[in-house]
């Protein structure tokens, strides 16, 4: 439905964008600001701004732009979606409620008027409200809590465009000026898990758990930072009206008021050894149902593909590798690479694609060595461009290590007119950068974090099938020499 947000001032000038399809474009901007914005100020055309116009870019893209005025700001919605008849009668008359909501929530939340010096100074607090109030482009209902305005004074330029007009039931522009109007009411309830007449093959449900790990180490193998940011994506492809429930392993507390308020204040289990989460997101049909102290969640899932929660944890990180890193000069144009990589995660786990990025001194002339490996893994290779050694190994068992070991040849430094310690200290190489690591890691959670059960109920009883996977990513994995 909307592929992106736009918050302009009378100037022309972007204040707030947010991008939620992969067709929308920051340019998209460009193309608002010449056929709306700058048109808005010759005074032939300034009764007759539209609320609405088209632009296209090419043969295969045409950009519609929505928008409302509200002080010095165009708060604008832009889709890439085709005018069809059926879409228009239902996502014009939501776009524009939604812009009218996201104004009068604005306005609440910061407690002021909303003009171009209250976007600047709030943006993070309005990045938040669009985050509540769109997922994946389609506007949700009011998250609990908000605050409303009742003074709102927000202008709908007119007349419409014909287009509108002729796709639009009679008086449905008017009655989005009215906070009260049945058409602003009908639409609240048009959320991204009201499922309709969905008809699919088969009745499955695809689950992954993915978390990337970032950690910063010594050649020592002490931890200088570690922490994950992990997600639950859900796809679900199921028929009629499921309300599905979704229980996770006892590694990971999200809700310490909940868990708190039972047991006295330990978890379902028993133990209290549970990591609490540094931060938690969860998607609004879990907000709409339940989330229990025993890792329990009860909802009705979206159509399709959707993120179900998203959390963030920096204690109790099990890292999948450990790189050990050392370096030894042999001479002032000679140093000896030494690199032990093990994994630390099970034998029965796999990771593919891991990639070490191992930085050399600045005067690196050129790099020998690098065909021969102990265990015998993967490529390296020397780019001179990036003054790094890639060493790449395709698939990387559990438990498994492999050591790679190489010379750096570097440019010998002029000694002219300098005396010999000022000399020794000039040649001695400057220690390397940190190595960097990217990898996959099959069926394999730093967190622990591990889906226990998922039922599906449905009216007619059918037999979903059920998918689960589990992947660890390299973040920002360092090593220091």
């Amino acid at each position: 439905m909307i592929s992106a947000v736009f918050i302009f001032n009378h100037k022309g000038e972007v204040l707030l964008a947010k991008l939620y399809r992969s067709t929308a474009k920051r340019s998209f901007a460009d193309h608002f600001r010449i056929h709306v914005i700058s048109a808005s100020h010759l005074p032939a055309t300034q009764s007759s701004l539209p609320i609405s116009t088209t632009t296209t870019l090419d043969s295969q893209t045409t950009i519609h732009f929505f928008h409302v005025r509200h002080e010095n700001l165009f708060v604008v919605a832009c889709t890439t979606d085709p005018p069809n008849y059926s879409a228009a009668l239902t996502n014009i008359p939501v776009i524009f409620t939604f812009l009218r909501r996201f104004v009068q929530i604005s306005k609440g939340v910061i407690n002021g008027p909303l003009d171009d010096e209250a976007v600047k100074g709030n943006f993070v607090k309005l990045y938040e409200i669009l985050d509540d109030l769109i997922d994946f482009g389609y506007p949700q209902a009011d998250p609990p809590g908000i605050k409303y305005d009742p003074n709102l004074d927000i202008q709908l330029s007119s007349p419409a465009p014909s287009f509108v007009k002729s796709l639009l039931p009679k008086g449905a522009l008017n009655n989005l000026t009215s906070p009260s109007s049945p058409t602003t009411k009908s639409q609240g309830a048009i959320i991204p898990w009201s499922r309709g007449a969905s008809k699919n093959k088969r009745n499955e449900v695809f689950i992954d758990v993915i978390e990337t790990v970032d950690a910063l180490m010594t050649a020592q193998g002490d931890i200088l930072q570690q922490g994950i940011t992990g997600k639950i994506i859900m796809k679900a492809n199921l028929n009629g009206f499921p309300q599905c429930r979704f229980g996770l392993n006892d590694k990971i507390q999200f809700n310490e008021e909940v868990v708190a308020n039972s047991s006295g204040g330990s978890n379902a289990s028993g133990r209290n050894d549970r990591v609490t989460a540094d931060d938690s997101k969860f998607h609004d049909c879990l907000k709409k149902g339940q989330f229990q102290a025993d890792g329990t969640m009860t909802f009705i899932p979206p159509d399709g593909e959707f993120e179900l929660m998203e959390y963030r944890l920096s204690k109790s990180v099990a890292l999948p590798f450990k790189v050990t890193p050392t370096w030894r000069v042999l001479s002032s144009t000679r140093v000896e690479y030494k690199i032990h990589i093990k994994a630390l995660f099970l034998s029965r786990d796999m990771t593919s694609n891991v990639i070490l990025r191992i930085p050399t001194p600045p005067m690196t002339i050129s790099v020998h060595g690098l065909g021969t490996f102990r265990g015998g893994a993967g490529k390296a290779k020397y780019n001179a461009s990036d003054n790094i050694i890639v060493w790449k190994i395709p698939k990387f068992p559990g438990a498994g290590e492999f050591i790679l070991s190489c010379e750096v040849n570097l440019m010998k430094a002029s000694t002219n007119n300098e005396d010999t310690e000022s000399t020794n200290i000039r040649n001695t190489p400057a220690r390397p950068a940190p190595i960097k690591i990217e990898f996959n890691v099959h069926m394999f959670t730093s967190s622990g974090l591990m889906v226990r059960f998922l039922k599906v109920y449905e009216a007619s009883n059918y037999q979903s099938i059920k998918w689960v996977r589990y992947m660890t990513k390299g973040g920002s994995y360092q090593i220091r020499f």
